[in-house]
């Protein structure tokens, strides 16, 4: 048997695992096995009217879960309970459900999971299987547990490591979740590199994978839907590793990309973040980038899908800001080959990257939709649909280094992930601090540094005010500077998760640190105390110079379960 798979708890003189039933009251009961990845276990207890039959088998993507196939004659609601390392926890069964997935277990540890219905009851033991040793190393730095939200922590993560000359690439695209421990309790693993990982209030996760697909995944590991952007139907077809970017049953979609951004809204459609190709005049070119002027520009576009993958809604960065008197800070940068969005737009030359949105929100309630330009050094609101004010996609207000807006306080600089707060005026982001005046990365001589950071926001007034920052450094003493990825978020207790995405190790090799801070004063009378801290990735050097190595992390949620859309 595969040592990382799942199997059932057996008495140490067997070599097969099986379920060791309970039975309430004398029933007739049987046991079966199966030595095929994970062994299973079933019986069957008859108590008055109620008919029980339950059975564990190995999950078919995550060796630390199991399923359960179960039903009940004559029908009858199931509850099923989880035992274990990490506590007892509940799994919501639907009424018609006959398979559920069992996730929130740790690794090679012993489970009971009991499951009932009417009178009728049913112990099942099962014991998990090993991580993948592919999987990024995720280690609890510290926690103090009083003072922290309750929940899983779910995020994406991507490695760095080479691939060994003559092997084909591995599946890049992982979810991890860990409990309040930092034990991982779930993951997934896919084929594309994932960035967007969100919620369904169906109990699935939206991802965005490869800047080129949006697909539906649930707890099984199962790729649910997926709709497919002319990059990966039309343009590019393949990876650049050469894997198939789609597959038979992809819905195709009438925009180029989907990058960054994806969340279902309410009415059921998705909003996401594509792309399109602008073209500059010579004599604009050659004025905004004397040393190598480049016509081809790439701007984002706001894009809002039906289920079925139908365009509802576009809104071009380019119909609320012209290039030629907006050029951003990165217009004249020549993109890297291998980085998006330049590899799925084939030319003599790459396209510069104009805009670089990364983060859109949808506040109904003023029908404004704010967008994060990275590559404009701020956010901006603009009108979600035509009403008695204006058109669709007007500019409403923008604030940061190059934004119309006052501020009193410090701009952030190639920001990621804004949060409106529920006051409706305050916004959180998280501030990379690329190009920061006076910093390393701008030339300067003070240290580069990124920081979570809430500004209160007047419209009427058209100011923004910061009201809070937090600042981190690493064990060594360096300020923790990520110059790209990273995410904010607000809690129910108050706290703010905050995603060092991007970090390194003082040797460079990429490392992510996810923290939930205390927004103010502590009871010691520090501010910003960090009341938990994980790290993804070791943070091993990398074995060849100059070569990447270590995980990234693009953004982290603090859910309350894994089963939160039940």
């Amino acid at each position: 048997m595969d040592p990382q798979l799942g199997s059932a708890a057996v008495p140490k003189v067997t070599g097969i695992a099986l379920a060791v039933l309970l039975v309430v009251v004398a029933a007739a009961c049987s046991d079966e096995s199966d030595d095929d990845g994970g062994s299973a276990s079933s019986s069957t207890a008859a108590i008055e009217d109620v008919t029980l039959d339950a059975s564990l088998s190995a999950h078919p993507t995550s060796a630390i879960s199991a399923v359960l196939d179960v039903s009940a004659e004559p029908a009858a609601p199931v509850t099923v309970t989880v035992e274990g390392p990490g506590g007892t926890f509940e799994v919501p069964v639907a009424q018609d459900a006959t398979r559920v997935p069992i996730v929130g277990m740790r690794a090679e540890a012993d489970y009971t999971v009991t499951v009932s219905a009417g009178d009728a009851v049913e112990s099942l033991e099962w014991t998990t299987g090993s991580l993948p040793a592919e999987m990024p190393a995720v280690a609890l730095e510290s926690a103090s547990p009083d003072a922290v939200q309750e929940g899983v922590t779910v995020f994406s993560a991507f490695g760095w490591d080479p691939v060994p000359e003559g092997q084909p690439a591995p599946d890049a695209g992982w979810i991890i979740a860990t409990d309040e421990e930092g034990e991982v309790i779930w993951y997934v693993r896919l084929r594309h590199q994932l960035l967007d990982v969100d919620t369904t209030p169906r109990g699935t996760f939206l991802v965005t994978a490869g800047d080129t697909v949006i697909q539906e995944i649930d707890l099984f590991g199962t790729v649910l839907r997926e709709w497919g952007t002319r990059v990966a139907t039309e343009y590019a077809v393949n990876d650049l590793q050469g894997r198939p970017l789609s597959g038979p049953d992809t819905v195709p979609i009438a925009i180029d990309s989907a990058h960054h951004e994806v969340t279902e809204l309410p009415n059921g459609n998705i909003i996401t973040l594509s792309t399109e190709v602008l073209e500059l005049d010579d004599a604009t070119a050659q004025r905004l980038c004397p040393d190598n002027p480049e016509g081809s520009i790439v701007g984002d576009i706001v894009v809002e899908l039906s289920p079925d993958g139908d365009v509802v809604h576009e809104w071009k960065l380019s119909d609320i800001y012209d290039p030629a008197s907006h050029p951003g800070s990165e217009m004249c940068i020549q993109g890297q080959l291998l980085a998006p969005p330049n590899w799925f737009y084939p030319a003599s030359s790459p396209t510069r990257d104009w805009s670089h949105a990364n983060a859109v929100e949808l506040v109904e309630e003023t029908n404004m939709l704010i967008v994060s330009a990275r590559h404009f050094d701020g956010i901006f609101g603009i009108r979600y649909e035509d009403d008695d004010e204006g058109p669709a996609g007007e500019l409403l207000w923008s604030f940061g280094a190059r934004g119309e807006m006052a501020l009193d306080g410090e701009p952030p600089y190639h920001q990621h992930a804004m949060e409106l707060q529920a006051d409706g005026t305050s916004i959180l982001l998280y501030d990379n601090g690329n190009f920061r005046p006076g910093s390393v990365s701008a030339q300067g001589s003070e240290p580069n540094y990124s920081r979570a950071v809430l500004y209160d926001v007047d419209v009427e007034a058209n100011e923004a005010t910061q009201v809070w920052e937090h600042r981190d450094t690493w064990a060594d003493g360096r300020p923790i500077y990520t110059p790209f990825l990273g995410d904010v978020d607000r809690l129910g207790n108050g706290n703010v998760l905050v995603t060092h995405g991007g970090g390194s190790t003082a040797q460079g090799a990429f490392q992510a640190n996810i923290v939930e801070v205390l927004p103010g004063a502590a009871a010691d009378g520090s501010e910003n105390e960090v009341v938990w801290s994980l790290l993804v990735g070791s943070g091993d050097p990398s074995p060849v110079p100059g070569v990447p190595t270590g995980w990234s992390v693009y953004r982290a949620e603090r859910l309350a379960s894994l089963y939160f859309g039940s």
